[in-house]
């Protein structure tokens, strides 16, 4: 619900912005259906982690879509999906 009020009262400032609001398993589902009908998709770490493998695979591979980790504070991280994890390659969880 944060997420939701604080996008809600800041998109008035950009009216030519469409936003819609979707819960997470709908966006999982349009994400497949329809990946072109997503500009930018704002949500919560752990959702954002999942909706991010998924798009991934729609692409053919791990890695290769942008994600961001922003907080209110500090630098904002910008990086590819998880990339290939080296350190952990090989590894049975």
């Amino acid at each position: 619900m944060l997420w939701r009020k604080r996008v809600t009262a800041i998109a008035s400032e950009f009216p030519d912005v469409e936003l819609s609001h979707m819960y997470v398993d709908n966006a999982s589902m349009q994400l497949v259906r329809n990946p072109k009908q997503f500009d930018t998709i704002v949500t919560n770490n752990s959702y954002g982690d999942i909706l991010s493998d998924e798009a991934s695979m729609i692409t053919g591979s791990i890695g290769m879509l942008p994600s961001a980790s922003v907080g209110e504070s500090g630098p904002g991280l910008f990086e590819p999906i998880h990339g290939s994890a080296p350190d952990i390659a090989g590894q049975v969880s």
